[in-house]
């Protein structure tokens, strides 16, 4: 289904682009508009208008209206040139006129009486107030990208400079550090990024490439960007915050170029506080970032080219540091004497009985009885030694995966400096084709790479990394394809397509070894597949984890195909704008969260009963298990406190967007300009390319229903522990393609968003300006929600905790691989059949004085509604399996759904309103 969503798509392209009925939108060029006027003031039709780019040469005339005015849209971003002329009226010219992004360039010529072949030249500069749009928003030029000191030369942090613009909040994936920020507190998650007019904003959920881009060209070959942050006019969809447009340099009739060396290293750096206290040394820190610019003709006036490179080498050593391991007492006895957990710690705890014992004291769980009332205890080991026959061999071998420590010392006894690698290469490739005046197209190709590598505090497969450590890899590219058409000068048009993608990839140590590593320590049942390789979780208490982090393999994708088709239609003062948008978004992803499985150790065992102090999971992982601990007879380590598992799967994720506006901007008088719009915005649900989701229904029992797609009817199976526990529950199982199958519930058809913008020129001096506007925001994929995807049997995730502290975790079916065939409770994903998109309502009020400078003063409110909220756990208890990974719809509150006490809810999708 996408594959042919796709194929329709560009074969729609191509027939328009053949056919050369190309329409054209402001979206990464400006517009030079002006009144002609004679000495008196009286506004002078009929007189020819004729822009030059000084640049490229590139040309184009028109005459001004029976109300004086003029407009060229569609322009190139760079130097101008500007005369006018009429019989009777000597020529005036205006040079060095810098066009910004999306800027309306005034200028205004007042002819005086005499031969046209005279010739005015005017040196005033244009005006720097906007007197033609209520939007707000900054040009962030290509002197203050180059002049400013960026910190990895991200050009999207000079975003903050706007005002209304600030870093995003705290948030633990490196977003912040690669340019994340809010406009007017909205969400950064809101934010449009468009580069070359072309969508450049990232699916991939949970944003791991660190961000919410695609491309990332380097700072020497941006042109300049805008970032608008209130009020912009309707040719702008898809999202409710700020919009941030970026253009590339292009080419020249002048061979222009640059290049660039930066390197930084730890010859200041201090070193790291704990690894000083350890006694070693400081870290090595080299980061070399080049490149280099280029650009010129091919053929003079007519074609152009611009290529940029940019690469990053960063070797950085990594300070671990917090990590314990065990004592290297314990190491040398075998793991059998463990004196240093009372030793080495202060304190003590009360048992049952009201005996008193010092922190660190292991108990033997065969000595567990009853003394009434539910109350339990349990005799320690003399001298804290666990007699050698009644350790499991298994995990002796895994805790002699642990180094030796670098200090004394219970806790914290392992800091090591480890080498981490960075490697990036990017290039970018545009070319510009000036067919004719009327003819103009671009072409642009961008790519990169960058492979790392972040250890974790331990090697081989001990790992212990979290889930940021490992091989890392980012992978994105995007290309343009522009073609504009003016068939008078009072009708322009263009065609617009875009392509972007994205891969980024995180795999644990070990992840791609299928040799089975598990297996050579006893664990059984482990899915042997590529990217599913490695130890499992080993959670033991008092040590750092064992093995690799859950969520690993996280294998994730960002396409999207965009066509954009715009026209724009000059009439005496109004400058009306229509266009379409459509795009095609596929995202699919992997990240199982315990497909390995996940065991924890937490010391509950082997500790006063209800009353432990949490050092003693390494003597409960040693301790051999019993049956009794092990249901179905696997030994999976035994007496763990909590199992997790999931299945091995990923989410073929697919969305569709389609958007459409029209735009009037109206010069009622020299001073008074209105921008008059409408804009419509259909976001598909969040669907599955296969189909391979589900979606539970809340109603009374014996009304409400689990819907599964009618093609993935048995494929797979459903386990019979699944399908009783809904018919205990009173819930109907329905296999449908009701609401279209692919995204299991309906979407809101009518987000028609009016903007309004008002700009009024008081004085040559002062000018007032504000506007009002509806934004429909409804690409947030963090985290793959909403994602009906993250559904049982597609894809789904158990744990099994111990009871209480006598009795260990049990999962009656053996292993890993089989665990779905014992449930005793049922996992859901709930979501309203008519959630609305988040909405997001502007307006502001500003006034700017020019006396020398621009000092804006104004005021913007930015009230939201229907927004997401994401992580918003229930008040009902966790327990039992956790296979909810989607979202619930506001109406359907966590007490609603007590009535299906085998459903367990943990993410729901909420509605609030504020204002900021």
């Amino acid at each position: 289904m996408c594959c042919a969503r796709f194929r329709g798509l560009f074969a729609a392209v191509f027939v328009l682009l053949c056919l050369a009925f190309t329409l054209p939108a402001q979206v990464d060029t400006g517009t030079i508009l002006g009144t002609v006027v004679d000495a008196t003031g009286a506004v002078i039709p009929g007189a020819k208008i004729t822009i030059r780019n000084e640049g490229t040469a590139f040309t184009q005339s028109t005459t001004s209206s029976a109300s004086g005015t003029y407009v060229f849209t569609a322009l190139r971003i760079g130097t101008y040139t500007v005369e006018a002329e009429r019989e009777g009226f000597k020529r005036q010219r205006r040079a060095g006129l810098e066009l910004n992004i999306q800027q309306q360039l005034v200028a205004d010529f007042t002819l005086t009486v005499g031969e046209v072949s005279s010739e005015i030249e005017v040196t005033a500069a244009a005006p720097i107030l906007q007197t033609e749009s209520g939007s707000v928003g900054q040009v962030v030029g290509s002197q203050t990208v180059n002049d400013l000191p960026l910190n990895g030369r991200n050009y999207t942090f000079l975003a903050r400079l706007v005002p209304g613009a600030t870093v995003g909040q705290p948030e633990g994936r490196g977003l912040n550090a690669n340019g994340w920020f809010t406009a007017n507190g909205t969400r950064p998650a809101q934010n449009n990024y468009m580069l070359d007019g072309i969508d450049n904003n990232t699916n991939d959920v949970d944003f791991l490439s660190g961000a919410a881009y695609v491309v990332k060209p380097p700072i020497d070959a941006i042109g300049e960007f805008r970032l608008q942050t209130n009020s912009f006019s309707a040719e702008f969809g898809r999202a409710g915050g700020a919009v941030l447009n970026a253009t590339l340099k292009s080419g020249t009739n002048q061979i222009h170029g640059s290049a660039w060396e930066f390197l930084r290293n730890d010859k200041v750096d201090a070193t790291d506080f704990f690894l000083n206290a350890a006694g070693q040394k400081k870290g090595a820190f080299k980061q070399n970032q080049f490149g280099a610019t280029a650009g010129g003709p091919i053929i003079k006036n007519k074609t152009f080219w611009f290529v940029d490179y940019e690469g990053t080498r960063i070797r950085q050593a990594v300070p671990l540091t917090g990590n314990t391991v065990p004592t290297a007492s314990e190491v040398a006895s075998g793991f059998t004497n463990f004196s240093d957990l009372i030793s080495l710690q202060s304190g003590s705890k009360t048992d049952a009985l009201g005996r008193s014992y010092p922190l660190g004291t292991i108990f033997d769980p065969a000595t567990t009885r009853s003394i009434g009332n539910g109350q339990y205890v349990r005799d320690p080991f003399p001298g804290n030694i666990i007699p050698a026959n009644r350790l499991d061999p298994n995990a002796i071998k895994l805790l002699s995966l642990f180094p030796a420590p670098t200090q004394a010392g219970l806790y914290n006894n392992f800091n090591v400096n480890r080498g981490s690698t960075t490697d990036v290469n990017a290039f970018d490739v545009r070319a510009d084709q000036y067919f004719s005046s009327n003819d103009q197209m671009f072409a642009r190709y961008s790519w990169s790479n960058s492979p790392s590598f972040l250890p974790g505090p331990f090697t081989g497969f001990a790992d212990g990394g979290g889930f940021n450590q490992g091989d890392q890899s980012v992978a994105p590219m995007g290309a343009a394809l522009s073609y504009t058409h003016t068939f008078n000068p009072t009708l322009i048009n263009e065609a617009r397509i875009g392509f972007n993608r994205e891969r980024t990839t995180r795999v644990q140590a070990y992840g791609n070894d299928t040799s089975d590593i598990p297996g050579k320590f006893g664990i059984q049942g482990i899915l042997q597949t590529p990217g599913n390789g490695g130890l499992p979780y080993l959670g033991i208490g008092g040590l750092s984890q064992l093995g690799s982090s859950e969520w690993l393999i996280s294998d994730r994708f960002s396409n999207t195909v965009q066509f954009t088709e715009n026209l724009t239609k000059i009439y005496s003062s109004h400058t009306f704008k229509g266009g379409f948008e459509a795009q095609e978004i596929y995202f699919p992803w992997i990240a199982p969260p315990y497909s390995r499985g996940g065991f924890d150790f937490n010391g509950q065992f082997t500790s006063i009963p209800e009353n432990g102090d949490g050092s003693t999971g390494r003597a409960q992982f040693l301790l051999a298990p019993t049956q009794s601990t092990v249901a179905g007879g696997v030994n999976q380590l035994g007496g763990a406190d909590s199992v997790a598992a999931s299945n091995f799967g990923g989410v073929a994720a697919q969305r569709s967007y389609r958007g459409a506006y029209f735009q009037d901007d109206w010069k009622i008088s020299r001073k008074l300009t209105l921008n008059l719009g409408v804009r419509w915005d259909w976001f598909s649900p969040t669907g599955e390319r296969y189909g391979a989701q589900a979606n539970f229904v809340p109603a009374p029992p014996g009304q409400a229903q689990y819907i599964i797609p009618a093609t993935r009817q048995g494929k797979p199976e459903l386990s019979p522990s699944f399908t009783q526990l809904l018919q205990k529950d009173g819930i109907n199982l329905l296999y449908s393609n009701k609401d279209g199958g692919s995204g299991l519930s309906r979407v809101q058809k009518n987000n028609f968003a009016p903007r309004f913008g008002f700009a009024y020129q008081v004085t040559p001096k002062l000018v007032v300006r504000g506007g009002y506007g509806i934004y429909f925001g409804a690409f947030e994929n963090r985290g793959g929600y909403p994602s009906l995807g993250y559904s049982y049997p597609f894809q789904y995730s158990f744990n099994f905790p111990a009871p209480n502290s006598v009795a260990p975790a049990t999962y009656p079916n053996g292993t890993i691989a089989t665990l779905e065939n014992g449930l005793s409770r049922i996992g859901e994903c709930i979501r309203a059949h008519s959630a609305g998109d988040p909405t997001a309502l502007q307006d502001s009020l500003r006034a700017e004085l020019q006396p020398d400078v621009t000092i804006p003063a104004h005021v913007q409110r930015f009230p939201g509604r229907r927004l997401r909220r994401f992580a918003q756990p229930s008040s009902r208890d966790f327990r039992g399996n956790q296979s909810a990974k989607c979202v619930a719809a506001a109406r359907y509150r966590s007490s609603a759904l007590r009535a299906f006490p085998r459903l367990r809810t943990r993410l729901r999708l909420c509605r609030h309103n504020w204002h900021c």
